[in-house]
């Protein structure tokens, strides 16, 4: 099941006309429309029960006791213990000060990973969750909510098979918000950070902390596109270059809503050992390996077709190592048909295999619309981008693969290995192009990144920005971002 992207804006908007407790509800229902989007299966009966437990009164959480001295504090959220979160999470909070902060965590194991002193509130057991209020209000808006959407299904032709999972995102995401609602009355934050606004984890706290005139901040975690990040829900975003600058600002967000603070995430650790990292996929040592890096934006039959014409062009180089690297939301496995058909392709994840210790042992990295390309020119590792579709914009072309060559079958991306690997000065050049490109895509990593963030953080929260905002958001056609 899959649905033309455009319905995703529609659906969003159509659910905004009727806002819940006053408040729009359509952005908390990103990651259930891509789900749709991007071919995902949905069975009507188990979303159906799911929709019909979650209504039903439940044990009352714990409402958290908050002393008069733990108020007025930053609250992050913090959605997944992986690198890619947790590095610009922990980073942060650090350079702030353990007691100035708060999480707002998924898991219990994370509050063993704070610094001391910094508050940590486990989703599942925040409360109030005031049932009573949130049940009268369904009563009033539900069959608004219904009516809007069959009469948005049937106008764009979209399956009634969606319906059952809309249900199910709505009861569960106003239910999260009557519930963040209540708990920031009583957590009382100066500010809330999110990793990503519109997720499904973080969207109704964010959009809570707004109605109740809270300053809300999202770092951006990865790639930005036309689909997924935008429209922003929080009132900044906070920017790791000019290049995600740019690119909020095509989508349509107003500039004074972006700041620059570069990638807190990038530039951490010590750098891999590359022959160790070799030596643990069992790689031929001293051969040059070419790393496809996938992305979750296409549905799975589009992705499959991206991985096939890598390999077409990957063919008959013995001497060049190919290594597909799946995305985080991904799983090795997703490519088996490809790996049949090419057994010699080496298929890796986060549990093999880190981002950093990808790009340590890559010559060259060929890849669609993802974060590893922009980590990888960020890092001066030469991108060649594989456009297969025609979706990318200009714009990101370039802040996808700063001055690379971009392909668009296997014939094309051939050519450019071909010249890759025979020319000593192509190869060179394309260092370079990924080298000069580099402080365009981020201002600062690591620390000195992450007190950029700190400072910017408390800079908004004192100045308490927060209320309406009114960007357009221009309805184009896009991918999710990587």
């Amino acid at each position: 099941m899959r649905l033309d992207p455009e319905a995703l804006w529609k659906i969003e908007d159509a659910v905004n006309e009727t806002p819940f407790l006053e408040i729009g509800l359509g952005p908390s229902l990103n990651d259930f429309l891509l789900q749709l989007a991007l071919g995902g299966h949905v069975s009507p009966m188990l979303e159906m029960s799911r929709a019909f437990r979650m209504a039903l009164p439940s044990v009352q959480r714990k409402t958290p006791e908050v002393p008069p001295e733990a108020h007025r504090r930053l609250l992050f959220t913090w959605m997944r213990d992986t690198p890619r979160m947790s590095d610009l999470v922990l980073p942060v909070i650090r350079e702030l000060g353990g007691p100035s902060c708060a999480v707002l965590g998924r898991h219990a194991s994370m509050r063993s990973r704070l610094p001391k002193g910094c508050d940590f509130y486990l989703e599942n057991d925040l409360g109030p969750q005031r049932w009573s209020r949130w049940a009268a209000e369904l009563g009033r808006i539900g069959p608004r909510w219904v009516r809007s959407l069959r009469r948005l299904l049937a106008e764009e032709s979209l399956p009634v098979g969606t319906s059952p999972l809309l249900i199910t995102a709505l009861v569960q995401q106003s239910r999260q918000l009557t519930t963040f609602l209540a708990a920031l009355q009583i957590i009382r934050p100066r500010a809330v950070i999110s990793e990503f606004d519109r997720g499904a984890f973080a969207a109704p706290l964010v959009l809570a902390a707004r109605a109740l005139g809270i300053p809300t901040i999202t770092m951006v975690h990865g790639a930005v596109s036309l689909r997924g990040l935008t429209p922003l829900i929080a009132d900044i975003a906070l920017c790791w270059g000019a290049d995600q600058v740019d690119a909020f600002v095509r989508a349509g967000t107003a500039p004074d809503r972006l700041v620059v603070t570069g990638c807190h995430r990038a530039g951490l650790s010590t750098p891999p050992d590359a022959d160790e990292v070799c030596r643990r996929l069992r790689l031929s040592p001293g051969r040059d390996v070419v790393v496809l890096a996938t992305t979750n934006g296409p549905p799975p039959p589009e992705r499959l077709r991206f991985a096939r014409v890598f390999c077409e062009a990957m063919a008959n180089r013995s001497e060049v190592t190919a290594v597909l690297r799946v995305h985080p939301m991904e799983k090795p496995e997703d490519y088996a048909d490809v790996v049949r058909e090419h057994p010699s392709l080496r298929v890796v994840g986060d549990a093999l295999v880190s981002a950093e210790e990808t790009l340590v042992i890559a010559s060259l990295v060929v890849s669609g619309e993802s974060t590893l390309a922009v980590e990888a020119v960020l890092k001066g590792y030469p991108v060649v981008l594989l456009e297969i579709d025609g979706t990318l914009l200009d714009g990101s072309r370039m802040a996808m693969g700063g001055d690379g060559p971009v392909a668009h079958d296997a014939a094309q991306l051939a050519s450019v290995l071909d010249r890759f690997f025979g020319a000593s000065d192509f190869r060179n050049e394309m260092v370079e192009m990924a080298r000069r490109h580099g402080p365009r895509i981020c201002a600062a990593t690591g620390t000195e990144a992450a007190r950029n963030a700190a400072a910017q953080i408390e800079k908004l929260a004192a100045s308490g920005y927060g209320g309406s905002v009114s960007d357009r958001h221009r309805r184009i056609a896009g991918r999710s971002p990587a």
